[in-house]
């Protein structure tokens, strides 16, 4: 150690002594500049206040980011969030300031039951509901709810609104449980008492409300039941309201027994329902007239389905008698009255009804006939009398083989049926009281008011013509005549119903049975006169048929109804045929006809619609029969706007 101390001292003081020397220093050169490059750019929505340049390594840059309009600063691209920062540098870079929408809350308030559903319409760079967006709001209701409006910063009552977003902004869908409206008839006296059971959020019949009637009679009315949308005969009834409905409460009055040709010393009689059955007491009846009182009310109800109504006997709180007598038998304390089976007015104003002696069974539909006039009877529309007066006795004729005629086929319905294409130029409301001036008085003739039972049958089976419209008017309060109210309850459609009518009865009344068709041609036998006979008003030779064929006067159709030419020996040929029809009808209403081609191959018919043009008088069709078609049959229909008297329409057909 001490060597190499001693080795060191020599060496410093050799190179001390060596410096001593004259020389020329050298001196360093200096350091480089180092210089770096800083970008700095603002995004959408502001600026910066420097946009950089080229620094020397450790200066400083100073910049602001600066937000305009809905913007607001975020950050700077390297996460920096002081809009206004000091940057020392130290290598190049580049800085972007990122700015974004003011953001605003929407808020949306419900009141009652359902949902908003929310969509961007044109939004800024996000999906929030940045300033400036347009955020579309849809009110969906929920089930039994519906919408109301919108209130807030929208008033609107459309489902879907817009809104622009530049501001906090609130609204709010209103909901309403749906309200539907209970309608409560009363028929007879008496109130019916309405509470609410179990309501929604209101106090009136929303949609889910339970409402609990109670009916009160007046005194001297019994309550007898509910009908429409409950059918009960308690008191107290309880009724959802899910949707509109109508419930009727029916009171009468308690009936009491008075008859004008009864006593109870005399006769015997029987209760039920608004009826009183009546017998001589030397007779047993009672049993049949318990069955006839369950056919009654039976009858009865099924009248009121069809909006008929009661008799005022049950408004004078009496019962409807039904006096079961003998006919002219010695003994019946009724024979001298000369009843057969009908429907009569009393000295106190209201009606009854005889019956001749029978099973019940066998009076089965006569009871349902003159039942039905019975409830005919308080009806405020269609008189018994002129141009109304076929439609009484038709409509029940119709009630009672719509009800019967499936269930019963051992009685013989439609027996008249064969007199309405035997005189089909009668207008359809002809009757044994409303002639024509001139018009014979035959079976043919005055029968038709019951035969067209067979009118009103085949609209109603065939046709599919409504019921209620068979029975509606009677009870409606109204002035014009049923032929009138049927044309007005069947529309455009209901011309061609009679015209296809026409035709099914020129061939061989086709919707009834032959069985029926053959009864009713023995009935036509039996009572008509054949002179009276006038199925075809013209009878053409096929050979021969070439020319101009006018109707006779007398024959020619009133207002609904029709005429027939028959062509015969027409198999294999092919003719044209013209109608051309007056415009006018003999006391001046304006024509309007309808018409058909019946074509008979044995006894098979084809029918075939014969088109008239616009004007509704006049019309072109090409006819051809072919082999075994050896007749045919012009069916013309007169079908007018007009709905009284007996007026005619004259035409003419040309044939070549």
């Amino acid at each position: 150690m001490k060597k190499l101390f001693s080795l060191l001292t020599t060496f410093a003081i050799v190179l001390s002594c060596s410096s001593d020397e004259t020389s020329t220093p050298v001196t360093p050169p200096p350091a480089p500049i180092v210089k770096y490059t800083i970008t700095l750019t603002a995004g959408e929505g502001g600026t910066v206040s420097t946009t950089g340049g080229e620094y020397e390594a450790g200066q400083t840059v100073s910049v602001t980011a600066t937000p305009q309009g809905e913007y607001v600063f975020k950050d700077w691209s390297d996460g920096n969030t002081d809009a206004t920062r000091t940057i020392t540098i130290g290598s190049n870079s580049t800085l972007t300031a990122n700015f974004e929408k003011r953001k605003y809350p929407l808020t949306v308030n419900f009141e009652g039951e359902g949902e908003v559903l929310e969509e961007i319409v044109n939004a800024g760079r996000t999906t929030d509901y940045d300033s400036g967006t347009t955020v579309k709001l849809t009110a969906q209701a929920a089930a039994e709810w519906v919408f109301i409006g919108w209130t807030g910063d929208v008033e609107s009552t459309e489902e879907s609104v817009q809104i622009v977003i530049g501001e906090p902004k609130e609204v709010t869908a209103t909901f309403e449980k749906k309200k539907y409206p209970l309608t409560v008839n009363i028929e007879g006296e008496g109130e019916v008492l309405e509470e609410i059971v179990n309501a929604g959020r209101t106090t009136d019949y929303d949609s889910g409300t339970t409402v609990k009637l109670t009916a009160v009679p007046s005194e001297g009315w019994e309550f007898v039941g509910w009908t429409g949308a409950i059918e009960s005969a308690e008191l107290e009834v309880q009724l959802l309201v899910s949707e509109a409905k109508t419930v009727s409460a029916v009171f009468v009055n308690k009936l009491r027994i008075e008859s004008q040709y009864a006593n109870i010393s005399d006769h015997g009689y029987v209760t039920a329902g608004i009826f009183a059955i009546w017998w001589d007491k030397k007779y047993d009846m009672l049993n049949e007239a318990k069955i006839m009182l369950d056919d009654l009310e039976e009858i009865r109800q099924k009248a009121l389905d069809l909006w008929m109504g009661d008799p005022p006997n049950v408004n004078r709180g009496v019962y409807t008698n039904i006096y079961l007598h003998t006919g002219s038998k010695v003994g019946d304390s009724w024979a001298n009255n000369g009843w057969g089976a009908g429907v009569g007015t009393n000295t106190y104003g209201v009606p009854y009804m005889a019956l001749g002696k029978g099973t019940a069974r066998d009076l089965l539909s006569t009871i349902y006939h003159e039942a039905f006039h019975i409830m005919q009877y308080n009806g405020n529309s269609f008189p018994y009398s002129g141009d109304t007066a076929w439609y009484i006795e038709t409509t029940a004729s119709w009630f009672t083989i719509v009800n019967l005629m499936q269930t019963r086929p051992d009685i013989e319905f439609f027996v008249g049926a064969t007199t309405l294409p035997l005189n089909p130029h009668l207008a359809l409301w002809h009757s044994f009281q409303n002639r024509a001036i001139g018009d014979p008085v035959d079976w043919l003739y005055e029968v038709r008011q019951y035969a067209l039972e067979a009118y009103l049958y085949y609209l109603t089976e065939v046709e599919g013509f409504d019921t209620k419209y068979i029975t509606n008017g009677f009870y409606s309060n109204i002035t014009i005549s049923p032929q009138e109210y049927l044309l007005q309850q069947g529309g455009a459609q209901y011309r061609n119903y009679f015209a296809n009518w026409a035709a099914a009865n020129t061939a061989d009344l086709n919707y009834l049975t032959r069985a029926q068709v053959a009864r009713a041609e023995i009935e036509a036998d039996k009572y008509g006169n054949s002179a009276y006979r006038n199925e075809y008003v013209l009878e053409i030779n096929g050979e021969n048929a070439s020319g101009t064929h006018t109707p006779p006067q007398n024959l020619q159709p009133r207002s609904w109804a029709y005429n027939v030419i028959k062509v015969k020996n027409s198999e294999n040929k092919s003719y044209k045929i013209n109608l051309n029809a007056e415009s006018k009808g003999s006391n001046g209403a304006s024509s309007y006809f309808k018409a058909r081609i019946v074509k008979k191959s044995v006894d098979n018919y084809n029918i075939n619609e014969f088109t008239l043009n616009d004007d509704n008088i006049t019309g072109e069709i090409n006819v051809t029969l072919n082999e075994n078609e050896d007749e045919f049959y012009i069916v013309i229909i007169s079908v007018p706007e007009q709905f009284t008297g007996n007026q005619t329409y004259n035409y003419s057909v040309t044939i070549s």
